[in-house]
């Protein structure tokens, strides 16, 4: 008899954000003139890693990927614009078997230098400026690859939180779901869908925002802990111990959730070519029949009031690709990809 297996490839884009000195943000629901979170006249120090790999972990745990690591410096001026700066980047190639973290395959230290043509220009200082916690322009060298801004344009979708719900109004609501929106100016929304752009796209997301317990803000400060001090051991960080954790102390820790809905996408920069096979799919949404899923989501991790002030502690973005590049049914394989 017939036999059907499957043949699927997994795909994950994995970001990571962590705050290594104190970041205020001053939430005002009623005021557009806020500076949400950004206040004039201060510096903020990000630890920002970004890796990409891919495998077949059913056949063998080996991966072969890239990841790019670096300290990113954010200053803050009275014009509600940001200037931004990655300091001392580090990248990695592996082709290696890897281990496990949390079921994820966990990359070695970046420690190569970048080539001259992408680290200059990383390295060159950019500028963003913003309206209510979201990004609405940025101002890079004319000249500049393509890629490098991919990264920043990556790093700033991290650095927006839309906790106010700014765009939600174009989407389309029932009555009682406006009136919901409406009251954010009274009390904080623990769900809610906006329309928010980022690296994959302008597309409808829903946030989620609940309180952590306290012994789980106690175990994600300790992690953060640790982390910090291992590269405080290897050399790729230097300074005392994390202001945040100190600023932080005796408040609440939230989580808020954003998870992109990506069959409702105004714009998605993915181009789509398919050679000796014929298919009526679209690879921009969420899912393409037997050929790919795709699903994307970024969780923070906050301490403080989400009424009047917070700090950000943590931030990671995965996006999780699984593709059959064949279309049908075959033998069973995985790929994963995790930046």
């Amino acid at each position: 008899p017939d036999q059907k297996q499957s043949f699927r490839s997994r795909k994950v884009t994995k970001m990571k954000l962590i705050l290594a000195i104190g970041l205020f943000v001053g939430l005002a629901y009623c005021n557009s003139t806020s500076f949400y979170g950004w206040k004039p006249d201060r510096e903020f120090i990000y630890r920002f890693e970004s890796q990409v790999v891919s495998g077949v972990p059913d056949i063998k745990p080996q991966y072969a990927g890239l990841k790019l690591a670096s300290d990113v410096v954010v200053q803050t001026f009275h014009d509600y614009s940001l200037r931004i700066k990655f300091t001392n980047p580090k990248f990695i190639v592996v082709n290696d078997v890897l281990p496990l973290r949390e079921g994820r395959p966990e990359v070695p230290r970046a420690t190569r230098e970048l080539p001259e043509p992408l680290r200059r220009p990383l390295m060159t200082p950019f500028f963003v400026h913003m309206r209510r916690g979201v990004v609405e322009e940025m101002f890079v060298e004319r000249s500049e690859p393509v890629v490098v801004t991919n990264i920043k344009k990556a790093l700033l979708s991290q650095l927006q939180l839309d906790v106010t719900a700014s765009r939600a109004k174009e989407i389309s609501y029932d009555l009682e779901d406006l009136e919901r929106v409406g009251e954010s100016s009274r009390r904080p929304l623990t769900y809610f869908t906006t329309e928010e752009t980022t690296v994959v796209g302008d597309c409808r997301t829903s946030y989620n925002i609940h309180r952590l317990p306290e012994y789980q803000a106690k175990e994600i400060e300790n992690r953060i802990e640790v982390s910090k001090e291992q590269l405080k051991k290897e050399g790729i960080i230097e300074g005392e111990r994390s202001e945040g954790e100190r600023i932080c102390k005796d408040k609440p820790y939230w989580e808020i959730t954003k998870t992109k809905n990506l069959d409702e996408c105004k714009e998605r920069p993915v181009y789509q070519s398919m050679v000796g096979i014929e298919s009526d799919c679209d690879v921009s949404k969420s899912s393409c029949k037997d050929l790919m899923t795709h699903m994307s989501t970024t969780r923070y991790v906050v301490c403080g009031n989400p009424e009047e002030e917070f700090i950000i502690r943590e931030v990671q973005t995965e996006n999780d690709i699984m593709v059959n590049p064949l279309g049908w049914n075959v033998t069973p394989e995985k790929t994963a990809i995790n930046p």
